[in-house]
């Protein structure tokens, strides 16, 4: 026998995804015209060479230039799994996006901890720790990303029509932080790890013209619905890449704001 649906619990069901599906506030994030460097870290918890890398990065969540013109992101790669501890932040695609950067020439050889700053290899950090990329005032265009829910409308308004000829794509990442793990094997073994700056997810679209804008829209499978922002803030990143080549032509970024 089919039992009634009791309202009141209905009612209550429906409120508490109301308030969840609310936590979002609609925010828009959006860059200058000149080129930002979007700096991408390459790490595993199973490298023992990464944690000074992981903690260089964590530094920059104080970078007076933090999301204006640097754009800071952590993927963490799976490849190393198999010496004995398994990076719970990992993923195989993270690890076939460096692969990608070898194959267009853009770094001899795949390695972590491994740096990329708008689509280059960067080694500046093996030569001297304190280093910073060098932020250079190139004219390139803006990008506006409004995120709505668990979606965003993705806008890129070039300076120039030289960008016409190319195949853009859009990245959004939605990144986690002050995330640490005891490591009980490998490498790392007995030393408690910390990191900032998580890629949780990586979404791509191409891009398409419209008069002198591209635009396309991406979607978040995973938006933060925690009201505890100081305590575990969450990100965005955004930029827009050369689908050729892997230049990344513009970058921005920020935190994402729940309501209280």
């Amino acid at each position: 026998m089919i039992q009634p649906i009791n309202k009141t619990i209905l009612f209550i069901t429906t409120l508490v995804g109301i308030v969840l599906c609310s936590t979002l506030k609609a925010q828009t994030f959006q860059s200058g015209n000149t080129k930002a460097n979007l700096v991408e870290l390459y790490t595993s918890e199973g490298c023992s060479s990464c944690p000074p890398a992981d903690r260089w990065l964590s530094k920059l969540k104080n970078h007076p230039e933090l999301w204006k013109n640097l754009v800071p992101i952590a993927f963490h790669v799976d490849y190393w799994d198999w010496i004995g501890w398994k990076d719970d932040f990992a993923k195989p695609e993270f690890g076939d996006r460096q692969k990608r950067y070898k194959a267009l020439g853009r770094t001899r050889s795949v390695y972590t901890p491994g740096f990329f700053v708008n689509g280059s290899e960067w080694r500046d950090f093996f030569n001297n720790r304190e280093a910073h990329p060098r932020t250079k005032k190139i004219p390139t265009g803006s990008i506006r990303a409004l995120l709505q829910d668990q979606q965003i409308s993705f806008t890129f308004t070039p300076l120039d029509n030289a960008s016409q000829r190319r195949d853009l794509i859009a990245n959004a990442a939605l990144m986690s932080f002050t995330k640490s793990n005891f490591v009980k094997w490998g490498e790392n073994i007995g030393k408690t790890l910390k990191h900032d700056f998580i890629v949780d997810e990586l979404h791509s679209s191409p891009l398409k013209l419209n008069k002198k804008k591209w635009y396309t829209t991406l979607q978040i499978s995973n938006p933060p619905i925690k009201a505890d922002n100081e305590a575990s803030p969450q990100a965005l990143a955004f930029w827009v890449s050369d689908a050729k080549t892997g230049e990344v032509l513009q970058a921005t970024g920020g935190w994402i704001l729940t309501r209280q």
